[in-house]
């Protein structure tokens, strides 16, 4: 709970320190600290907390890993379980990190990552 409070105190305190936010580039340099602070708490939340899909997926990350699917493979499997609810590109994204890293939570960061990332950029550029 406090890591939330911080980061919901943490722009105004920022924008206190830089000043003026007329400047483009300062506006930059925020949404870049604001979005290393909102991925830092994204990416490091307990599998836990909130709903449960977070366990679910970090469950599924675990199960990714361990498997002795291909990816061809993984891909048919998700398919014929329930077509119309495959989620195709989430399965693979799954499995193509599961792969690389060690463990869920590098699913939570990387998620974390590009969320955070192409949100800020959207705020920057509109």
């Amino acid at each position: 709970m406090i890591a939330l409070i911080s980061l919901t105190i943490f722009p105004l305190i920022l924008e206190i320190f830089m000043g003026n936010m007329n400047n483009a580039k300062r506006k930059k340099i925020f949404l870049i600290l604001c979005g290393i602070a909102i991925a830092f708490v994204m990416g490091f939340r307990s599998r836990y907390t909130g709903t449960s899909d977070t366990d679910v997926y970090c469950t599924l990350f675990e199960t990714i890993k361990y498997s002795k699917y291909s990816l061809f493979e993984y891909i048919v499997h998700s398919i014929g379980e329930n077509p119309l609810f495959a989620e195709l590109g989430f399965s693979i994204y799954i499995r193509v990190i599961a792969k690389i890293f060690p463990t869920y939570r590098s699913l939570l960061i990387i998620t974390a990552i590009i969320n955070v990332a192409l949100t800020m950029r959207f705020i920057y550029k509109h």
